[in-house]
């Protein structure tokens, strides 16, 4: 327990390296996803991809295999392209069309984007966006996949984002516990 101010260090954006997937280029300033392997690629409707953030460089690596190159992807607020967008839809969610394209609804893996913070014009929008969103995420593509099936089943994706938001969940929970007990604020 504090008994006087403390300096708290802060990291504004934060920032994740990230080993790139073989024969890609990730251009700066574009959206960046991890693959389900752990990769960066340039964000797009695939499926397995997780939107970490935006690109502070670019990184070539069309000739390495996956992990030659390291990307630093910044998370935050960033502007990006779509169509269709009005005042409405300031705090919606946004999904992945490619890496610096941005829609209403989810393509084919509804790869989540991030929030919209504000809307600048019907084409462009600010996107807060980056890991620590992945868990709303999940909800988002299974909200999207249920407003698209309109109470059909859900797609394998679907099952799929939904047991990784619990397994994350389960992690995150197991650490809070675990750093209580430590702290001997909860009995072990």
């Amino acid at each position: 327990m504090l008994t006087a101010e403390r300096d708290t260090a802060i990291r504004k954006g934060e920032i994740n390296e990230l080993p790139v997937a073989a024969g890609v280029k990730i251009y700066a300033g574009g959206v960046v996803a991890r693959t389900s392997a752990g990769y960066a690629d340039p964000a797009s409707d695939k499926a397995g991809l997780t939107v970490y953030g935006r690109a502070a460089a670019t990184i070539d690596n069309t000739d390495g295999a996956a992990g030659d190159a390291i990307i630093a992807v910044r998370e935050g607020c960033f502007s990006y392209q779509g169509s269709g967008f009005t005042a409405a839809d300031a705090g919606k969610p946004v999904f992945i069309v490619d890496d610096e394209t941005v829609a209403k609804s989810g393509g084919t893996n509804k790869v989540f984007a991030g929030f919209i913070k504000e809307v600048k014009s019907s084409d462009e929008v600010d996107v807060q966006m980056g890991n620590s969103l992945r868990a709303a995420g999940a909800v988002a593509a299974v909200t999207a996949a249920d407003a698209a099936t309109q109470g059909s089943t859900y797609v394998q994706a679907d099952v799929q984002a939904i047991a990784t938001l619990a397994n994350e969940s389960k992690v995150q929970l197991n650490a809070v516990i675990a750093a209580l007990k430590a702290a001997g604020l909860m009995a072990v």
